[in-house]
């Protein structure tokens, strides 16, 4: 699969969503000790949900946004929520 060749990085995740559906994509550990895995299927679905969750919130193509979260996995599912919209991570 080539990435680079022109696509957005929406398209990338849903490619990879379509490709790999229910193989691991992310493993998280939380500071407790409980392990969570997302497929690339359900990775892309949380960060479709937030990247619907900042557009009804106002945010729109070339806004900046600052994010403030430990090391989680609602970390990628901003920023690249924010990414598929056209807004920025800072």
């Amino acid at each position: 699969m080539d990435i680079i060749g022109g696509q957005h990085l929406r398209q990338m995740w849903d490619d990879l969503a379509d490709v790999y559906g229910h193989k691991t994509a992310l493993i998280c550990e939380s500071s407790s000790g409980v392990v969570n895995r997302y497929s690339y299927l359900e990775l892309n679905q949380e960060i479709n949900r937030t990247a619907n969750l900042f557009y009804t919130l106002g945010i729109r193509k070339g806004d900046k946004v600052a994010l403030h979260l430990d090391n989680c996995p609602e970390f990628i599912f901003c920023w690249f929520g924010l990414a598929k919209i056209g807004a920025i991570m800072v």
